[in-house]
C-alpha cells in the first residue's frame, strides 16, 4: 500500500514538474535600430573619416543575442535612404547593382521595416525597387494608395518564433506633403495616425498575438497627445497614438532623433513602453518581454523593459565588412572622383559672418536651373536655420531689435526692390516645404498653402545638380559676391574672429 501511494505522489510529482515545463517563463528579444541614414560602414563618406558607429558595429551585438537563447527580432523604423553617399550612390548613380542597404538589411536579417519620409524623398523608383528587394516587409499602414484604398506599404505583420507572436504595426508621419513636392510620392495619401491604428488594431487582434507592438516613424513627445484635429497631421504623433489608441504594448519611435526609454499611461491607464533608437547607427533600442503563465488561471502575463545600446561599445563584425568590402570601395571610388578643379579655396564655414563664395555658388546654380528672381539657400550641412540670398543687394544691421535687421536696397541688377511685387524665388524643398519656419512663422505663409506656391520643382537634389555643374565646366572660380554684408562693420569684424573659435575650435 505504502508502495502504491508512493507511485501516485511520484506521478504527481512528474505532472506537475511537466506542468511547470509548458507554463513557464519564457523571454524575447526586440530590437530596434532607426534613422540610420545611410551609416552602414564605421566610415564618413563625407568627412572621408573613420565611424565609431555604424550598422557593422549593429551586426556584432546582434550576432551576440541571437548566440543565446532568446529568440530576437529585429525591427527598422525608417529613414535610411539619405544622408551618407553609400546609399546616394546606389539611389541615383548604380542603379544596376544590388542596393547596398537591402544587401546590408537583409544580411542582417531584420524582420521588418517601416518606410521614413527621407526613403519618399528618395522617390517612387527607389523604394519601390527596395521594397522588392527586402527580405522583409516594409510597413506604412497610413500610407495608402490613392486608386485602390488600401495600404502602398504592408500594414502590418505577424512574426513568430518559438511559438511567441508578435503582431508589427507600422505608421509614418503624415507630415509628408509638408516637406516634399507630390511627385516623389504620387498616388500615395498620408493618412492620420491615430484613426490608422484604430483601424488596425481590431485586423491585428484577431490573429492573437502574445503582443502587440508599434514600429512609428513619428517622434515622440509625452505631452502631444492631443487627438483633436488640429493635431491630427503632427509629425511626431506617436504620442497620441500610444494615449488614444489602447493595444500596444510596445511603441518604438523615430524620425526626431531623440532616444527615450519610459513608460506611458494610455486612455485606459494600460502601461505602454515607449522606446527610440536616435539616429546614425549610434544606438539600438532594446526591448526585454518575459511572458509566464499562471498555473491556476493559465493567464498569461508580460513583464516588458526597455534600454538604450550603446552601438559604439562593439566592435564591427568582421564578417560584414568582408561582405560589403567591394561596396565599401565602390562608394570611396565615387566619393573621389575628381569632377572637376577650383581656383579659389572655398569653405562653408564663412557663411556664417557675410556673403560667402561656397553658398554663393549654390545661388548660381539654383538660379541657372530654375531662372528665378532671387535665391535663398544655406550650406549643406552646418546645423544653422538662416539662409542668405542673391538677386537682391540687402545689409543686416545687428543692432536693430528683431525684425527691424534686413533692409533690401535693391535688386541685384539694379532694378528697384518692390515688396508688392511678385517675385520667382528658388529654395532648397526643405525650405519650401516649410521647414525652419521661415516661410510659415517668418513670412506668415500657411503651411497647407504653401504647395500651391510652387511653380516647378527639379526631380533631383541639388547636390546632383552642384556635381553636374562642376562636372560641366571643368574649371570653376567660385568668388562671393558681396551682395549682403552685417553691420556695424567694426562690431562684426571683432565677433566673427571670436565667434568662429566658438564653433570651429580654430582660427582660419
Amino acid at each position: 500500500m505504502k508502495y502504491f501511494k508512493s507511485l501516485k505522489l511520484a506521478a504527481f510529482l512528474l505532472l506537475f514538474l511537466s506542468s511547470c515545463g509548458k507554463t513557464g517563463k519564457q523571454s524575447i528579444i526586440i530590437l530596434e535600430t532607426t534613422d540610420t541614414h545611410g551609416v552602414i560602414m564605421p566610415y564618413d563618406y563625407i568627412e572621408n573619416e573613420p565611424l565609431d558607429a555604424s550598422l557593422a558595429n549593429s551586426a556584432s551585438y546582434v550576432r551576440l543575442l541571437r548566440n543565446r537563447d532568446n529568440p530576437v527580432f529585429l525591427l527598422d523604423d525608417g529613414d535610411n535612404l539619405q544622408g551618407q553617399p553609400a546609399v546616394y550612390y546606389y539611389n541615383f548613380i548604380d542603379t544596376l547593382s544590388p542596393h547596398f542597404l537591402s544587401e546590408a538589411m537583409n544580411w542582417l536579417g531584420y524582420d521588418a521595416g517601416t518606410v521614413g519620409n527621407h526613403d519618399i524623398e528618395a522617390g517612387h523608383d527607389v523604394y519601390d525597387r527596395l521594397s522588392k528587394t527586402y527580405n522583409f516587409p516594409l510597413l506604412a499602414a497610413n500610407a495608402v494608395d490613392r486608386k485602390s484604398g488600401k495600404p502602398y506599404f504592408t500594414p502590418f505583420v505577424i512574426l513568430e518564433k518559438k511559438n511567441v507572436r508578435i503582431a508589427v504595426l507600422g505608421l509614418i508621419t503624415p507630415a509628408v506633403p509638408t516637406w516634399l513636392p507630390e511627385e516623389l510620392y504620387s498616388g500615395i495619401e498620408f493618412r492620420d495616425m491615430i484613426e490608422t491604428a484604430k483601424l488596425w488594431m481590431p485586423e491585428m487582434l484577431k490573429q492573437k498575438p502574445d503582443l502587440v507592438v508599434g514600429l512609428f516613424h513619428s517622434g515622440w513627445n509625452r505631452d502631444e497627445k492631443d487627438s483633436s484635429a488640429r493635431n491630427r497631421m503632427n509629425e511626431n504623433g506617436s504620442a497620441a497614438v500610444a494615449y488614444n489608441v489602447p493595444g500596444f504594448d510596445i511603441i518604438f519611435c523615430g524620425h526626431d532623433h531623440r532616444l527615450a526609454n519610459e513608460k506611458f499611461a494610455n486612455i485606459q491607464g494600460d502601461s505602454v513602453l515607449i522606446l527610440n533608437g536616435g539616429s546614425k547607427s549610434q544606438k539600438i533600442a532594446q526591448a526585454d518581454v518575459t511572458f509566464s503563465k499562471n498555473r491556476i488561471t493559465g493567464k498569461k502575463r508580460k513583464i516588458i523593459s526597455g534600454k538604450i545600446i550603446e552601438v559604439k561599445d562593439f566592435k564591427t563584425d568582421p564578417d560584414f565588412i568582408r561582405t560589403f568590402a567591394t561596396q565599401d570601395e565602390a562608394v570611396k571610388k565615387y566619393v573621389n572622383k575628381v569632377i572637376g578643379n577650383s581656383t579659389e579655396t572655398i569653405s562653408s564655414r564663412d557663411s556664417y559672418f557675410g556673403s560667402s563664395a561656397f553658398v554663393d555658388m549654390i545661388h548660381s546654380i539654383q538660379l541657372e536651373i530654375t531662372s528665378a528672381d532671387i535665391s535663398f539657400a544655406a550650406p549643406l550641412s552646418l546645423p544653422y536655420n538662416f539662409d542668405s540670398a542673391t538677386g537682391i543687394e540687402y545689409i543686416v544691421d545687428a543692432s536693430q531689435p528683431e525684425g527691424q535687421r534686413v533692409n533690401i536696397l535693391k535688386m541685384s541688377d539694379g532694378r528697384k526692390f518692390d515688396d508688392q511685387k511678385k517675385y520667382r524665388v528658388a529654395v532648397n524643398s526643405h525650405r519650401g516645404n516649410g521647414s525652419g519656419g521661415h516661410l510659415t512663422e517668418g513670412a506668415g505663409i500657411n503651411s497647407i498653402d504653401l504647395m500651391s506656391r510652387v511653380l516647378s520643382s527639379t526631380e533631383r537634389d541639388l547636390r546632383y545638380y552642384i556635381m553636374r555643374s562642376i562636372e560641366e565646366k571643368k574649371t570653376i572660380s567660385p568668388l562671393p559676391m558681396n551682395n549682403w554684408k552685417i553691420i556695424p562693420e567694426e562690431w562684426v569684424k571683432a565677433a566673427a574672429q571670436r565667434e568662429y573659435v566658438l564653433l570651429f575650435g580654430n582660427i582660419k
